[in-house]
């Protein structure tokens, strides 16, 4: 049993109109793997949740790319002031808080790594490794094709 699998599910119920049933598969995530994973999310393909999602919480108001890696007890923050956006091919590591600032959306670009422990404050560029308590992007990431390690 993967959270992912669940998520997905949830997120194509709501998207045709069984709001029950997204409901369901949303609290089955949470009491069986402890992840809070909307389903009114923009969910892309092939998202994987390192160590199934334990403590993962994600913000309704966030559009996840392909081929994204969440380890566990990241918290993703969103605003009710618009979308937010996690691009493809974007891994962020365990304990990683994502918050808005000022209340504005945000965005991960593209190829992007979030390390382990970090907290990010507003936007992430693309091809870059961010890493730190109050996270900045030190260098650019060498090899944009191998920053979705499983």
């Amino acid at each position: 049993m993967k959270p992912e699998l669940f998520w997905k599910l949830s997120t194509l119920c709501y998207r045709r109109g069984w709001v029950i049933p997204a409901k369901l598969l949303k609290t089955f995530n949470y009491f069986i793997f402890r992840a809070v994973l909307p389903y009114e999310i923009e969910l892309g393909e092939n998202v994987s949740l390192w160590h199934r999602g334990l403590g993962v919480v994600i913000h309704p108001n966030i559009a996840i790319g392909d081929n994204v890696s969440i380890a566990h007890g990241v918290t993703i923050a969103g605003t009710v002031k618009g979308m937010s956006h996690i691009g493809n091919n974007v891994t962020i590591g365990s304990g990683v808080q994502i918050i808005p600032r000022r209340e504005q959306p945000f965005t991960v670009g593209e190829n992007a790594i979030i390390g382990a422990g970090s907290t990010v404050i507003g936007d992430v560029p693309a091809s870059s490794i961010t890493r730190g308590e109050r996270a900045v992007p030190r260098t650019s990431n060498p090899s944009p094709t191998s920053s979705n390690v499983s």
